[in-house]
This record gives structure tokens, sequence and C-alpha cells, in this order.
């Protein structure tokens, strides 16, 4: 914040006058405070060398080792912004040119009238006033200029100013709306444009009463940086962060915060600045809403797809079984969570997911479609920066392919285990077996098993079993093959077992099955 005080030295050799200006006047009630009193020329620039921020001085001329005459031009050479007002008992005009000479533009004679000296001085301090807002405002101005080029591409050229760059130092950390994908409908637009007016202002509110100048700006639509300009260490970090929590707390909508580890160099904050971006990835692990950077290298080992329950997921959605698709995206997405895994990780998994469903929908269906789920591109993580967020898209993704494949009618409820008894039936003379048949309409053998017998009411071996024997029946009443040879055509290598598969099923052998035949054919 700018000083809303000047700071005032008074200086007269003797103790009474020195004395009463200081004492006697109630300064600090034109916002002025008294630095020191000397009582020469020499003690003066002793004082002022020491505290170096003396705005205002108010001495006599005539003083011993060192006269007002003499100050004011070593401060004139030394210290041109501190303001010089000369009392004197000499109404001569030698003394009044040397005095503009060195640079004083207030001269007032002894006796001293005290409201003449308070107009003055309250006069030079508002001067002195403005002149420090006006030139924080450039220096406001260009520093902020300094950020945007930090941190914004753009196509004007810049040239940095090196010495704001190692000058200026400052505490940087960016704010975001949590679930702002979601949140941005065109219902709700209007009010997300009211509610980043409100965002800003309480940012910058939260630290109006600190030792700070803070300078906010938003880099992309649900991106604010904002950077903490200091003068020395400033506020801890632990402050920092208490009033920041403190502040989102009163926001009717909840936020983000990543925070950067330590104070920086404005010509840090480029690099300072692509770690948030690529540290957005990590925002559901976030504790309170708050992420610190660096982000633990422990996050960075990452997730595995096969962690993830995903084939279940994929047999319901070839099914077309909406209620059970929702249930496994929830097992799917608590998994996600459980495993701490970062948004890019998310994405990535749900991403395969979808084209792994699309690549097996259209080996059955043997009908390519044109994909373009949200999910295909890059996500912002701007925008899409929570589990959630992902699962909307997820969940989209999901519905367009079950729309393009009609998975959801009911006509096509049993398709795939129409496929599976078309191969069933071609192959049944074959050795065949479950996990092959599996294989053919791209599920798993578990679950295979469990469809074929919820459509037939039996079991894979039990179906495969029976055609066989039908198939044998046929042969034995119909041709002259041995009984040896009809096992080995309806798929059967031993002979003993075939006789006890076909007994089973027809309640008889197949040599007296043959015989029955023939005499009820006689």
């Amino acid at each position: 914040m700018i000083g809303m005080t000047c700071k005032m030295l008074i200086v007269d050799d003797e103790p009474i006058i020195r004395n009463g200006l200081t004492k006697t006047i109630p300064w600090e009630k034109y916002n002025i405070e008294i630095a020191e009193a000397a009582h020469d020329g020499l003690d003066a620039i002793k004082k002022i060398n020491a505290v170096d921020d003396v705005d205002i001085v108010v001495t006599d001329v005539r003083m011993p080792n060192q006269d007002g005459l003499q100050l004011a031009a070593y401060l004139a050479e030394y210290y041109p912004a501190i303001r010089i007002i000369i009392l004197s008992g000499y109404d001569d005009f030698e003394y009044a040119k040397q005095a503009m000479h060195a640079g004083v533009k207030d001269y007032l004679l002894k006796p001293v009238d005290i409201d003449e000296l308070i107009t003055v001085v309250r006069k030079v301090s508002e001067d002195i006033l403005e002149e420090r807002s006006r030139h924080a405002q450039m220096e406001e101005s260009a520093i902020r200029n300094e950020l945007y080029y930090q941190v914004m591409d753009t196509p004007v050229s810049h040239f940095p100013d090196k010495s704001l760059g190692e000058k200026v130092k400052l505490f940087p950390f960016v704010t975001l709306i949590k679930n702002y994908s979601i949140l941005l409908t065109e219902e709700r637009r209007k009010q997300l444009t009211e509610w980043k007016r409100q965002w800003e202002e309480r940012i910058s509110g939260i630290f109006t009463t600190s030792e700070v100048t803070c300078i906010s700006f938003f880099t992309g639509e649900n991106l604010l940086l904002t950077s903490l300009i200091v003068k020395q260490e400033g506020i801890k970090m632990e402050e920092i962060e208490r009033l920041l929590v403190s502040g989102m707390n009163e926001l009717e909508f909840p936020l983000y915060a990543l925070l950067h580890n330590r104070y920086i160099q404005l010509n840090e904050l480029a690099n300072v600045y692509r770690q948030f971006d690529q540290s957005l990835s990590f925002l559901p692990l976030a504790n309170q809403g708050i992420l610190h950077l660096p982000v633990p290298d422990s996050w960075q080992s990452g997730c595995k797809t096969s962690d993830f329950p995903s084939d279940k997921l994929i047999d319901s959605i070839l099914r077309g079984e909406e209620d059970k698709v929702r249930r496994h995206t929830d097992e799917l997405f608590n998994s996600f969570c459980l495993n701490s895994c970062s948004l890019s990780e998310t994405a990535t998994a749900a991403r395969e997911i979808i084209f792994s469903a699309y690549e097996r929908c259209q080996g059955l269906m043997r009908r390519q479609i044109d994909r373009r789920p949200s999910l295909q591109q890059p996500l912002d993580f701007q925008y899409h920066n929570t589990y959630q967020a992902i699962r909307v898209l997820f969940e989209e993704a999901v519905r367009l392919l079950m729309e393009q494949y009609q998975l959801t009618r009911t006509e096509n409820n049993d398709w795939l285990m129409e496929r599976a008894e078309a191969y069933i039936n071609k192959y049944y003379t074959s050795e065949i077996k479950a996990h092959e048949v599996a294989d053919v309409i791209n599920i798993s053998p578990n679950y295979f098993s469990s469809l074929f017998k919820q459509r037939t009411g039996r079991n894979f071996n039990e179906y495969v079993n029976e055609l066989r024997v039908e198939q044998a029946k046929t042969l034995l009443a119909d041709t002259p093959f041995k009984v040896r040879e009809i096992a080995e055509q309806v798929g059967y290598h031993e002979y003993k077992y075939f006789v006890e598969v076909f007994k089973k099923f027809a309640g008889m052998t197949p040599t007296e099955f043959r015989k029955w035949n023939t005499a009820k054919v006689e």
C-alpha cells in the first residue's frame, strides 16, 4: 500500500523553539510523523542518513557547525526528493536567493505563525503524497505490464525491463472456480460473469490491510493470476494461505488455489506460471482447495490403466444395460479417487475405455462409425478440473456410443448372444470352447457364460452337447455310419464319453437308439 503519511525532521539550535515545533503542534492530525529533531545541519544530516525516509525538513538558517543553507545545499545534491522549509529571522533578499538556489521553495520568517507553518507543511505534504501516488501508479502499471508479458502469449514485441525483473519481489498464486465446465451453461453464463467480478474483488480485498500491492488479472477464462508485490520479505506464506482460505470460504461458489512455495523475483514468473499450468491436473488432490507447488514426487508416479475395473463396464455398454453401466461407472470413478489419480490420468483411462468400447462394437457389428466424443481431444483442466467434470464427459461419450450403435433398443438387447449362437451352431462339431466364443464376440469368458445361461437356460457345455446329440440322432437314423464314426463326426473323439453323453440326453445308448428308431419305422 502507498504510505499515507509524511515523515518530517525539525532542525533548530534553540531547544525551546525545537521542542515547541516538535511537541506542541498535533502533527499527527495532519498525517505528519515527526521522525527526529536536530540541533544543527550536521546533526540533521547524520539523522537523515540513519533513517533514510525523511520527506520534509523544517530548518532554521543560522546554526553552529552547519547552517540551514548549507544543509539545504547538501540535501539538494544527495536527497533531492526531500522538501525543505526554511525558517529565518532575517528578511534578507540575499538569504532568500541562496535558499532558492538550493532548491528551497518555502521561506518563512520568525517568529513563525503556527497556522501559517501548518498551512505550508500541509501543502508540501499534499504535494508529496500526490507525487508518491502518481509514481506508485506508474510503477504499478509498469509492473502489471511486465507481469502480463511474462505469462501471456502475445505477438506484440516486448523488451523486458531488467531493473523491474530483478528489483520487484512478489508472491504468486492462481485461483479458479471448481467444476467450471459443469457450471458453464447458457443459463448461468451471466451469473458466472458476476461471480468472476466478485472473485477478483475478493482476492484483492483480502490483502488491502497488508503491506503489499495486490495485482490480479485473468490469464484464461477461469484462471486468475494474483501477484503480491512486497518491498521486503512481506507477510509469511502461512498467513497468506490463512487469509486466502478465509476469503474463499466467504464466496458463494467454490474455488481452487495453487500457491508457490516462496517469494520470487518478477523475472522468474514465466517459469513459475508454467508450473501452475502443468499442476492443474492435480487439483482433485488439493487440501481444502489449496494446492502447494511443487507437487510431491509421489504424485508423479502415475496410475496404471490396468488398476481400473473396466471389463464389466464395457460388457454392460455392449449389452445396453444402462443400470449396470451407471453402477460400473460409479466403481470406475471411485477407483480414480481412491488411487489419487491426476485429472490427466483419469481422462486418459476414461478415453481408453471409450476407444475400446468403440473398437469392440465395430468388430462385432462390422460397422464403422465416426467417433466424436468430447474425451477424444486433450482436456483443458482450467475448465474440467474435477473427477465429476470428466465423468460428465465420459457419460456423454458412452451415451453417444450407445445411441450410434443403438445398444439401448429392446430388439438389439440379445444381438451378442444371437451372434454367439450362430457361431456355436456353425462350429459345434469342432473342439469349440466357451472362451473361444467369448473372444469372437469380444466379451470376457465369465460374462459370456453368465449371459449365455440367462438366454438359453443351459451352460455352454450342456448346449453344445445337446446340439451334438441331436445331430448324432439324425445320423443314426438316416445313415449307415458306424456309431464310432458318428461320434467323430459330431465332435467326440472318445467313444465311451460320447456314449455316456448320448445316454444322458437320449435316455439310451446310441446303439439302442438306432434299434429303437429302426423298429419304429418298420
